[in-house]
């Protein structure tokens, strides 16, 4: 990953860039800053990133019926066509509103050939998971518009593509940077626990979980100490020999109940550890 100084300088830029804090702001689902002095397609970029993130689709449908009048042919000098930020803006409205792709898709045929361009060709057909994708894009959009948790392959895949970069702010694709520095912080968040109540609460079922096993295991322990005992004072009673050697019910009980208590002290230890196998606990503390 690159220094946070570059990082912050690059943002610096962005903010002073209508068409990239714009973006920037998209991602993050913050309405930007409304130029007044914005030309035609502008206004659709702009239009377009309000209605979606008002989930208006009427409006969205009104500024993408401005723009898909036009049909440039290849080779055709229009500039538009390789306006990334747009383009990713107009994708985004069409997958979210469930619009026909098929103006979108002419466009992209008169793209550059690049990760961008298959990117976006691979989120029309809803595959995220391609190899072949920019994986920052595709994180971004799937988190924005999916609305909903990204595969932990993709998360992987987008972290290692940053981190593994250390030349991003030398990429001249402004759409790049701008969604991997908003993936990372992404992934990192979403790997840290949210739900601090609910982890609480397993902390206290463990712990309570784990003094009950001991007590349990206590208990079958002197349960066993206690048959053997009587067991023991049975075949004394049955033995004279023995019985002789005794001079009472009580010597009998403490010399033998004593003597098998330390002789397998650790065996309580031991039924607390088959308790917890049988009940499917791994040992592992949290």
């Amino acid at each position: 990953m690159v220094p946070l100084e570059s990082r912050s300088t690059y943002l610096q830029e962005v903010a002073g860039n209508w068409l990239l804090s714009s973006f920037n702001e998209f991602i993050n689902r913050r309405k930007p800053h409304v130029s007044d002095e914005l030309n035609e397609i502008d206004s659709v970029y702009s239009d377009s990133i309000n209605s979606i993130l008002n989930n208006d689709a009427e409006a969205f449908q009104k500024a993408y019926a401005v723009i898909n009048r036009r049909v440039p042919q290849s080779g055709a000098q229009s500039p538009f066509v390789h306006n990334d930020f747009l383009i990713f803006v107009l994708i985004a409205g069409l997958v979210k509103f469930n619009y026909d792709k098929s103006w979108i898709n002419q466009i992209l045929k008169l793209k550059a050939k690049n990760s961008i361009t298959t990117t976006f060709e691979n989120i029309l057909i809803d595959d995220f998971g391609s190899k072949s994708n920019n994986h920052s894009i595709a994180y971004c959009f799937a988190v924005l518009i999916r609305s909903q948790e990204v595969a932990k392959n993709l998360q992987d895949a987008a972290y290692n593509e940053i981190i593994t970069n250390s030349h991003l702010f030398d990429d001249r694709n402004d759409i790049v940077k701008i969604c991997s520095l908003h993936a990372f912080d992404g992934i990192i968040l979403s790997r840290q626990i949210t739900d601090t109540h609910r982890f609480d609460e397993l902390i206290k079922f463990q712990t309570k979980f784990l003094k009950r096993m001991k007590i349990t295991a206590k208990v079958i322990y002197n349960v066993l100490i206690l048959f053997a005992v009587y067991g023991i004072y049975k075949l004394v009673g049955l033995t004279p020999a023995l019985k002789e050697k005794a001079n009472d019910i009580a010597i009998v009980t403490g010399l033998l109940g004593a003597g098998i208590g330390n002789y397998f002290g650790g065996f309580s230890v031991k039924i607390e550890i088959v308790l917890r196998r049988i009940l499917g606990h791994t040992g592992v503390e949290i």
